[in-house]
């Protein structure tokens, strides 16, 4: 049983941004809070007690290693990770035993160099046989480094190919990012890339699935006409106590520092709304 709980209070802009606030998470922030509404407050639990306080009809999120999202009184978020080749060999036993209950999957890769080569992952088949067993949500992203349209509609291809004789009932992502130092995607403007995510994403609804897209608060800001892309599902790599956004996020990663028995060393955790 969790020993103590940490009231975090909701509040939702005139922008419609998302904030959430934590007594004790080192963290400041510019919220306004009713007069009526106390402040976040410190709840010791006794062991036998399931729910701590009455839960608010606009949610809230409480921390103990792990964050939740309830809304009238249940979880209205699953709690996921996301894997590549990069995590060492995975016991999907002890993962879904740890309460994961979804899992996004790297699918394939484009290189940096000028040839810009596609390549399946190298573990893919491996986690998806291990996730699809132990019976975990699966989703799955193709990291992008494509420069054009006709290369973006390639990679969605390939996706969607690898994983046609799979169960995979989550998104199928786009995940392109900037890397620099010389990677073919370094001339890349916004104009393009939104039109990349297009050519991707309606590829991938257009075979059946739904489509997504992956990014950063700062990349999606210089790099990408949101309000061209709203269509298509969010996918926010934030590593901050406050979730706040001015989208929907249908997915946000909230670490890359996170830790759950069966993966050895650090892990990227997510929570799917």
């Amino acid at each position: 049983m969790l020993k103590r709980f940490i009231a975090l209070i909701l509040t939702i802009s005139t922008f419609g941004t998302v904030g959430f606030a934590s007594a004790d998470v080192g963290f400041s922030a510019n919220l306004e809070t009713p007069s009526d509404i106390e402040s976040p407050t410190e709840i010791e639990t006794p062991s036998d007690i399931e729910t701590p306080i009455e839960i608010p009809d606009n949610g809230y999120f409480y921390q103990d290693g792990r964050w939740t999202f309830y809304k009238d009184s249940e979880p209205s978020s699953k709690f996921g990770i996301d894997v590549s080749v990069w995590n060492d060999k995975l016991d999907w036993e002890k993962i879904k035993a740890d309460g994961v209950e979804f899992v996004m999957l790297r699918v394939g890769f484009r290189g940096y160099g000028k040839a810009g080569n596609m390549k399946i992952d190298s573990r893919f088949e491996e986690n998806i046989k291990g996730a699809n067993a132990v019976g975990l949500d699966i989703g799955c992203y193709f990291f992008s480094q494509s420069i054009t349209v006709e290369e973006a509609v390639e990679e969605a291809e390939y996706a969607l190919e690898t994983v046609r004789d799979w169960d995979v009932d989550m998104p199928i992502v786009y995940d392109w990012e900037y890397i620099g130092d010389g990677a073919r995607t370094d001339l890349m403007d916004a104009r393009t890339l939104t039109d990349m995510v297009k050519a991707f994403c309606n590829t991938v609804r257009d075979a059946g699935y739904e489509p997504m897209l992956y990014f950063g608060r700062s990349h999606s800001a210089d790099m990408l006409i949101l309000s061209e892309l709203v269509d298509y599902g969010f996918w926010l790599a934030m590593y901050n106590p406050i979730m706040d956004y001015p989208y929907k996020v249908d997915i946000w990663q909230y670490t890359e520092t996170g830790s759950v028995p069966g993966i050895s060393g650090n892990v990227d955790i997510n929570l799917w709304f």
